[in-house]
């Protein structure tokens, strides 16, 4: 996440917050956590803003912890789904897996939050990222790197390009492409994956 990304959620968190805590994508949620084989078994929401995918999360008796970069961010959405929240860049991914291994995370959650990493880095995640479970993400479609009027980073991908970066390491279960709740424009592209070498 770019410094003006940070700086945005931090200072506009009690209006982000506001504005996205009951948007839920029950439907996208409901389908990962029918990959869930346990509902013991742990999962991290990457990215998590608000907090509204984790306490749905929560009420359908699964077990989740969540990860932001925003430690203003991080404290509402603690309040709000009473679950636990760890500062986290996703930019480090050598630190996101070393929680994944320290807390044996088994699934991975990251709803509209890996669209604020560079390409370059959103591809090395996704060479690099370990896990045992499932792993649910979703980005806007579209083409090319922007900043926003408010100064956030994003990238846009096409299905094609999402399909070349992960065809080596990962195996497809779901997909899916959703409109924008909030009708900003830009389609949602989601993916339910698993490693290839998960048996």
């Amino acid at each position: 996440m770019t410094s003006d990304t940070l700086k945005y959620y931090s200072e506009n968190s009690k209006n982000y917050f506001e504005t996205t805590k009951s948007i839920v994508i029950s439907e996208q949620i409901d389908r990962f956590l029918s990959f869930v084989d346990n509902k013991g078994e742990l999962i991290i929401d990457l990215g998590c803003g608000s907090g509204n995918s984790l306490k749905y999360i929560i009420e359908k008796e699964y077990t989740p912890v969540g990860a932001d970069y925003s430690d203003e961010l991080i404290a509402l959405a603690k309040k709000y789904s009473g679950a636990d929240i760890f500062n986290l860049d996703l930019e480090d991914i050598s630190a996101v897996n070393k929680m994944i291994s320290d807390k044996k995370i088994k699934h991975l959650f990251a709803s509209a939050s890996l669209l604020h990493l560079k390409k370059n880095v959103f591809i090395k995640f996704f060479d690099e990222i370990e896990f045992a479970g499932v792993f649910f993400f979703s980005v806007k479609e579209g083409t090319g790197e922007s900043l926003d009027p408010a100064g956030r980073f994003f990238a846009y991908y096409t299905k094609e390009e999402l399909d070349d970066i992960l065809r080596q390491r990962f195996e497809t279960i779901y997909f899916d492409r959703n409109e924008d709740k909030l009708g900003r424009g830009n389609n949602w592209l989601s993916y339910i994956l698993k490693l290839k070498t998960c048996k």
